[in-house]
């Protein structure tokens, strides 16, 4: 069983060399590329969409985890394919500080530059 804190927030950020036939990165180069069908693959638990940061578009993917009975939560996850680099931005929105979270993660969203 994860753990998953009642209170507080976390970021998670990677940056991951990557080559066009790495599945991660393709799968989000591929979302990007063909945003306008991204509705016809959401679900109930996974819904994506696209965001603007620093004048690019990112794939968001906004899983929703009901497994802990005590705990619904959201995971986010932002991403870029680009230069055969894969950026990703993740956080959960979870527990007592859910709002708080989740205005934190949209600033720190916006403080992002990617060259």
């Amino acid at each position: 069983k994860s753990f998953i804190p009642k209170t507080g927030c976390w970021i998670g950020v990677s940056v991951k060399n990557s080559s066009s036939d790495d599945a991660d990165y393709a799968i989000t180069k591929d979302r990007l590329s063909h945003s306008d069908l991204l509705e016809t693959i959401n679900r109930r638990d996974l819904i994506y969409s696209i965001v603007l940061i620093d004048g690019k578009s990112l794939l968001k993917k906004d899983y929703l985890v009901d497994n802990n009975k005590d705990n619904i939560m959201n995971f986010l996850s932002i991403e870029l394919a680009q230069k055969n680099k894969l950026y990703s931005f993740n956080t959960t929105i979870s527990g007592d500080n859910k709002e708080k979270c989740s205005q934190i993660f949209d600033e720190f969203l916006t403080s992002i530059s990617i060259k």
